[in-house]
């Protein structure tokens, strides 16, 4: 997620009165209120969340005294891409809001992480809540915000997960639902199947097997997946766009297809080592994966279900849901399913662009028609940011873009027809972004409270429903956004599936993935996606290498880095 540097004013003004010896404070301060300074990653969800809750918070602190001599509070915060945690002992920001590779964890095993247990395990009854802060946070993820003496140093900032975005408008117009019944009325090389008419427009159930939700009429299966990319490139739309520039964001497909078709139990075992996997044991030399195809260089691998242990935990790399994740993407690298702007090296936010002005004109020329989008959830918040969406509404004259997140299939080549074989969406959180609050401010007893205040502030139950009001990106907490009915099109189906969905996150506390955690990362970056010296597929797959081989050496380099990751009894 790229984002301009964006220096507040106020870090300017207090660079020049420090400069000038002028005895001046952040710019919207009345000078003798305890000021609270805050750094934020700028990108995915900005900063406009922050502005609107730090007004609200200095409102409802605006007659207390955290510091002798001072009344009231300010926030004076600055945004940034990239924030630097290596030497916060000697930083003047008291709060973090990172999105970084560098752990919570570490950073509290070096001293640098102030000790919040008080406000994160203490009463929210000043906020009408009856419960924590810590009940709100997955079980497994809890770990990720503690110390090694499991006192909590950090709270979950913003999730997002790696998929896929639609056009429902452009859905609507071509009738690219799959339908509950009917003639099989489109014929592919992958199979045929039935879409809605006018005359059948009933949709089928979808990947979660249950009718009346967000997924009716997508496909449930992988199979179902390459019939409607088929079918799309023969009415002349291009399944996905992709950026060019980025080329591992691939991974945000590969890695919602392998959640989705893996399960949250068998995903969970990446983190855990313990449970169960359909494990790829082998390939076959003269059986493809889908016969009668054009894609026989994508072979029909050998299952097997293993369970796993921590001793063996490298199995869960092994998994038949990524090795399928794979060979989709094969198939549509070799089939051209991508925006010919993806090849000539257009950024993420361009990508976005072409999605958003779908097949229509823009600078002049014509946009092609694009079914989907491959991105992290969080991407219409950093688009609305860069004016994508204003340049599109000026342009069409209109106040709503109906595009939605899209439920991934559940199956290889089973079509859902039914409850039963339905499968709630699982989606893999891979922002990891948190709140901390620097250690270094300690011996000052007021600001240390105002600071705790601020935070336990944010994380109570209607400051995280503004959040995802204001951004439609969910904080890694449990709780219920309000009001989604005011939201727009795609943020009201994010949040609504992300509530209905079973969220994945890293975490777990045994030996082996506490010691190498980062090791054992899902994100765009992470070990499993690494091809040589590369973190994405493509190139090695647009030089002629297939499926089986990308995804062995992922599992081969796991398996052989084991008997040092490894640390169970």
């Amino acid at each position: 997620m790229k984002k301009t540097l964006k220096k507040s004013v106020s870090f300017l003004l207090a660079a020049l009165c420090m400069g000038s010896m002028v005895a001046c404070g952040p710019t919207g301060s009345e000078g003798n209120e305890t000021v609270i300074s805050v750094i934020n990653f700028g990108g995915g969800v900005g900063e406009e969340w922050l502005k609107k809750a730090a007004v609200r918070f200095q409102d409802m602190k605006a007659n207390e005294s955290y510091e002798d001599g001072k009344t009231g509070v300010f926030i004076d915060y600055i945004s940034q891409q990239s924030i630097n945690t290596s030497n916060m002992d000697s930083d003047a920001y008291n709060i973090y809001f990172n999105q970084s590779t560098t752990s919570s964890r570490s950073l509290a095993q070096q001293g640098f992480l102030m000790d919040i247990s008080d406000i994160v395990t203490g009463s929210m009854a000043a906020y009408g809540e009856t419960g924590t802060i810590e009940d709100k946070i997955d079980e497994n993820y809890r770990i990720m915000c503690m110390g090694p003496e499991n006192k909590y140093y950090a709270l979950p900032h913003y999730e997002f997960y790696p998929g896929v975005t639609y056009d429902v408008e452009l859905f609507d117009n071509y009738d690219l639902y799959f339908a509950a019944s009917g003639e099989q009325n489109v014929t592919t090389e992958f199979g045929t199947a039935a879409f809605i008419t006018a005359a059948n427009p009933t949709k089928s159930l979808g990947p979660d097997g249950e009718a009346n939700t967000y997924d009716d009429g997508l496909p449930s299966s992988l199979k179902e997946l390459l019939i409607l990319c088929s079918h799309m490139s023969g009415l002349g739309i291009t399944p996905f766009a992709l950026s060019g520039k980025v080329p591992n964001y691939i991974n945000y497909l590969v890695g919602g297809l392998w959640a989705s078709l893996a399960g949250y139990e068998e995903l969970q075992c990446n983190y855990s080592f313990n449970g169960t996997v359909d494990v790829v044991t082998g390939v076959s030399e003269t059986e493809a994966l889908f016969p009668n195809s054009s894609t026989d260089y994508v072979k029909k691998p050998t299952v097997e279900s293993k369970t796993v242990s921590e001793q063996d935990g490298y199995l869960a790399y092994s998994s038949a849901a990524r090795y399928y994740a794979i060979a989709f993407v094969d198939i549509a690298v070799n089939k051209g399913w991508f925006t010919l702007t993806s090849t000539q090296g257009s950024s993420h936010v361009e990508e976005q662009k072409y999605f958003i002005f779908n097949g229509k004109k823009l600078g002049g020329k014509q946009v092609e028609k694009i079914g989907m989008l491959i991105e992290g959830s969080y991407w219409y918040n950093e688009s609305d940011n860069v004016g994508n969406f204003t340049n599109y509404f000026t342009q069409t004259k209109t106040e709503e873009r109906k595009i939605s997140w899209m439920s991934l299939p559940t199956s290889l080549d089973v079509s859902v027809t039914e409850k039963n074989q339905g499968r709630k969406p699982t989606m893999v959180e891979t922002a990891s972004a948190f709140t901390y609050i620097n250690a270094n401010i300690a011996g000052n007893e007021g600001l240390t409270r105002a600071c705790k205040e601020f935070v336990q502030f944010l994380y109570s139950d209607k400051e995280l429903s503004y959040f995802t009001q204001e951004t439609g990106v969910a904080k890694g907490l449990s709780y219920k956004t309000e009001n989604i009915e005011d939201m727009n099109y795609y943020k009201r189906t994010l949040t609504a599936i992300r509530e209905y969905s079973n969220i994945l996150y890293m975490g777990h506390n045994n030996k082996t993935f506490l010691d190498g955690f980062a090791t054992f990362s899902l994100n765009t970056g992470g070990q499993m996606f690494r091809y040589g010296s590369s973190f994405n597929c493509l190139t090695p797959m647009r030089n002629g290498t297939h499926a089986y081989t990308i995804f062995e050496h992922g599992a081969s380099n796991m398996k052989n880095a084991w008997g040092t990751l490894y640390k169970g009894e």
